[in-house]
């Protein structure tokens, strides 16, 4: 079944698309529906999992970038391999370009470091 979905992505044609579709179907109706809801569910979970991290990591950017050393403190506190000279640079160019009205290059730089910084 699995070969058959990959498959499906080579077909050109759309009517040899649509046959294969059904094949597809055919296929997919002898399988084991739970498992495969369990694994639909599982890759749920997983993107749930990483959108939860990613807005984590948005909030400490926003508040680093606000609150500046007091939320690096905390930041490193709870984070103690984070490289603290260089969070604060990225801080402070983020936030010089927000006070003149620049694009948030270094607020995406900042979000970046924070992302390799936890490894996610």
């Amino acid at each position: 079944m699995l070969r058959a979905i990959e498959e499906t992505s080579r077909i050109r044609s759309h009517e040899g698309r649509r046959r294969h579709m059904q094949y597809v179907g055919k296929l997919i109706r002898k399988e084991d529906l739970t498992a495969i809801q369990g694994v639909f569910d599982a890759i749920d979970q997983e993107q749930e999992q990483r959108d939860h991290a990613f807005h984590r990591l948005e909030k400490w950017r926003d508040r680093l970038i606000d609150e500046g050393d007091a939320a690096v403190d905390q930041f490193m506190a709870e984070y103690p391999n984070a490289d603290r000279q260089t969070l604060r640079q990225l801080i402070r160019n983020a936030q010089r370009e927000r006070e003149q009205g620049k694009p948030p290059t270094s607020s995406r730089k900042l979000f970046k470091h924070l992302r390799e910084t936890l490894a996610l």
